[in-house]
């Protein structure tokens, strides 16, 4: 997300940080497509880690999603397999490395961090539920 990366511009290292600026930035917009783009990534963040512990369920829950969002979904997936992955273990062990030596504690484990922000986020400023 391009929010993300503006973050990044503005100085900030850790990545849960620059993910939940650029969740806040897209959802807080005018523009009901930046809404969306930031809603769908941080669904995309959820969705890795829900699928993993929970494959069933998360199967059952996509499945009744809107079918835009089943097909965007589907699209990211078509785009990302473009690239497959080389040599995935030194990849991470190298660029979790490299965040540690840049000052970002936790490594590439921060990108998740945006979860429990938003969580916060949520119960500070009363949100109740997500739009639907």
């Amino acid at each position: 997300m391009l929010a993300h990366e503006y973050s990044h511009g503005l100085g900030i290292t850790d990545e849960g940080t620059c993910n939940f600026l650029g969740y806040l930035a897209c959802v807080r917009s005018d523009d009901p497509f930046i809404q969306y783009a930031g809603y769908l990534a941080y669904f995309r963040t959820l969705a890795i880690h829900f699928k993993r512990s929970e494959p069933e369920e998360y199967e059952r829950i996509r499945a009744n999603l809107p079918q835009g969002m089943i097909a965007d979904l589907d699209a990211i997936n078509t785009y990302m397999l473009k690239y497959p992955n080389f040599l995935p273990e030194i990849r991470d062990w190298l660029y979790d490395n490299f965040l540690k030596v840049q000052g970002v504690k936790d490594g590439v484990a921060s990108y998740s961090r945006i979860i429990q922000m938003v969580i916060a986020w949520n119960r500070k400023n009363s949100v109740e539920k997500l739009p639907q």
